[in-house]
């Protein structure tokens, strides 16, 4: 129980579902005894693993929303749901999660079939500019990561051909390391290198 995922189910009724005054109707999954009349409860270990406090929490929800008993008065974020379903628009002022693209699926079931398919092409043409941008951004990278790697490579050949130059005409190895800024180690492996080549 501690990994299964609560299943919440919710019926939009745009009929009259039952009797009752209310426009959302919660039910939630309690067991009672037959023989006790006793309701199940949770033991103290059991809310420690399961992270919750009743058994209900653990089992399925039922929502029931009668869309045409909703009389249009916004108190939260759920009227803000139940104001779309009823009337097919969003007010300004909604904020309610996942709102924005519930509309923009509406709108484009909405459409009529020749505007369907246009709306397919100017999508295709929109996936299609991104797919060219992306590609030049990564060619670009490319050539940018050549050319420093050639100017690397560049500098390695000039530092390499002082370092020679210098070891020629017999200065030391700290002092060719104090005038090209790099380690003693780094002429000595240039050096041995070059004798290598030799």
């Amino acid at each position: 129980y501690a990994k299964v995922k609560k299943v919440i189910s919710v019926t939009i009724a745009y009929f009259d579902l039952g009797q009752g005054k209310d426009y959302v109707y919660r039910g939630l999954t309690q067991f009672k005894g037959i023989h006790e009349d006793d309701i199940l409860q949770l033991a103290e270990k059991q809310i420690t693993i399961y992270s919750v406090n009743e058994v209900y929490q653990i089992y399925p929800e039922y929502w029931i929303i009668k869309v045409d008993q909703f009389r249009g008065l916004i108190q939260d974020k759920l009227d803000e749901w139940i104001y779309f379903l009823k009337n097919a628009e969003i007010k300004e002022d909604f904020s309610a999660k996942g709102l924005l693209k519930a509309k923009e699926k509406l709108d484009k079931m909405n459409l009529s079939e020749e505007e369907q398919v246009e709306y397919k092409i100017y999508l295709k043409r929109l996936r299609n500019i991104a797919s060219e941008q992306h590609t030049k951004v990564e060619d670009a990278k490319i050539l940018l990561e050549e050319f420093n790697r050639g100017l690397e490579e560049g500098l390695d050949a000039k530092e390499q051909e002082a370092v020679i130059g210098f070891h020629e005409i017999g200065v030391s190895v700290d002092k060719i390391a104090a005038a090209l800024k790099i380690t003693e180690k780094k002429v000595q492996e240039i050096i041995e290198a070059y004798q290598k080549k030799s």
